[in-house]
């Protein structure tokens, strides 16, 4: 009879710190920082989750060439607009992320000084899609 209890008595502390190592350990989902073709932000002012920027929607050829400083810098990387503004300063290839700014930088980024992780790095700057001119 002690026997049987004592198996009990594992079998609860066994499920206690599962649960425990459950709710503690789990992994928490993760939400892109980017908004998918399925769910944009509610309006152009969202702040896009995680990112330093605000999320704009569609942006012509034209407002992009207009954010082209070091202090006002937008560049497009495969159709979309990233605000780089902020990272300029802590790019690790110093000045180069300004050689396109205000246009087109796929040609640049998809260069091989960039490691695939530097699309997750790019994604937190995303502000719209390039439409028209």
């Amino acid at each position: 009879m002690e026997q049987a209890s004592n198996s009990v008595v594992v079998a609860i502390i066994l499920v206690v710190f599962t649960a425990l190592f459950y709710v503690f350990f789990q992994k928490q989902p993760t939400t892109p920082s980017t908004p998918t073709a399925d769910k944009q932000p509610a309006s152009e002012q969202e702040v896009v989750q995680g990112s330093p920027v605000v999320f704009r929607g569609n942006l012509t050829l034209d407002e992009v060439a207009r954010h082209n400083s070091p202090t006002d810098a937008w560049i497009i990387v495969e159709g979309k607009v990233y605000d780089v503004t902020t990272y300029v300063d802590i790019h690790p290839g110093g000045d180069t992320i300004l050689n396109n700014v205000g246009g087109d930088s796929t040609e640049g980024f998809r260069g091989p000084q960039h490691p695939i992780s530097a699309d997750d790095v790019l994604a937190t700057y995303y502000i719209g899609d390039v439409t028209g001119s």
